[in-house]
């Protein structure tokens, strides 16, 4: 299943995979959510995505599901109900992977909004190609590539008007950051090797931590306060960054809290981005 959303880097992944389907021993479909944030132009959006599938002989589903915010940020919110439809789509059709049109674009764009929102140094690594059944095949793809794909296809995506609004993080990068770098290609490699130095540190470090958490089934995640209180410094560090980062998206300063509450030796609950908040007792972190 391709995630469709219209635009231009969906849309040009999704004829990408028609053309190349040809002859291969696999099917396809496209699934398009509508998060209902953009009242008309979202119907819109839908109703395009559903014409192009049915002009082309695609397999097409459709998810609606409206965001609430809750404290957490719209587009962390939208991306966490965009994945869970997407997954119940692949459930209902039975697919193998899901296939998403990130970029290298995104990818760069991710750094920043890495750093802007203030992330441990483990989890500097972006966007992974591959994570599950989620499949990333455009990573190395650049939006003047997608540009140029869609002229010589003679493809005209939708534009999404939110996407101008500098009141969001990654649009904020995007319109004032990622202009500074076109030209910048030390920069540019740079932060990719960042990003790859990161990946293969967090693997180091997750092979290392694997014994020292569980997640239950009401969600969360669960550390064993004693095993943690016997790591080095580093590993405590590493340990509550990758929880607070994944579930969160919190940073150092959340880490940092945590860390000097567990050292009073009492209990207390530290509130976290996004509604989530870590409760330190005598025996877990949680």
């Amino acid at each position: 299943i391709a995630a469709f959303s219209g635009g231009k880097d969906s849309l040009a992944l999704l004829a990408d995979l028609l053309e190349y389907q040809s002859g291969k021993q696999w099917q396809l479909a496209a699934c398009h959510v509508n998060h209902q944030l953009r009242a008309d132009e979202a119907g819109r959006d839908e109703q395009f995505c559903c014409e192009w599938c049915a002009e082309h002989g695609v397999t097409y589903f459709s998810k609606t599901e409206t965001v609430t915010d809750k404290g957490r940020g719209v587009e962390s919110a939208a991306r966490d109900v965009r994945y869970k439809l997407l997954d119940e789509c692949a459930e209902e059709w039975g697919a193998d992977f899901i296939v998403t049109a990130h970029t290298a674009s995104d990818q760069m764009e991710s750094f920043f909004v890495d750093l802007v929102t203030g992330v441990a140094v483990f989890t500097l690594g972006g966007i992974s190609v591959q994570n599950g059944r989620y499949i990333r095949p455009m990573l190395e793809i650049s939006t003047e590539m997608v540009n140029d794909y869609l002229a010589k296809k003679g493809l005209e995506p939708v534009y999404d008007s939110s996407n101008s609004d500098l009141r969001y993080v990654r649009n904020f990068v995007r319109e004032k950051l990622m202009p500074l770098l076109e030209d910048n290609t030390q920069l540019r490699a740079s932060i990719s090797r960042i990003q790859e130095e990161s990946c293969i540190l967090n693997a180091y470090f997750t092979k290392l931590t694997e014994d020292f958490a569980y997640c239950p089934p009401e969600g969360g995640v669960v550390i064993d306060r004693e095993h943690l209180n016997t790591a080095e410094p580093m590993l405590q560090h590493y340990i509550l960054g990758k929880w607070i980062s994944q579930l969160a998206r919190g940073g150092t300063v959340h880490i940092n809290a945590v860390l000097k509450q567990m050292q009073q030796k009492r209990s207390a609950r530290i509130d976290l981005p996004q509604s989530f908040y870590c409760e330190i007792t005598p025996r877990r972190v949680r």
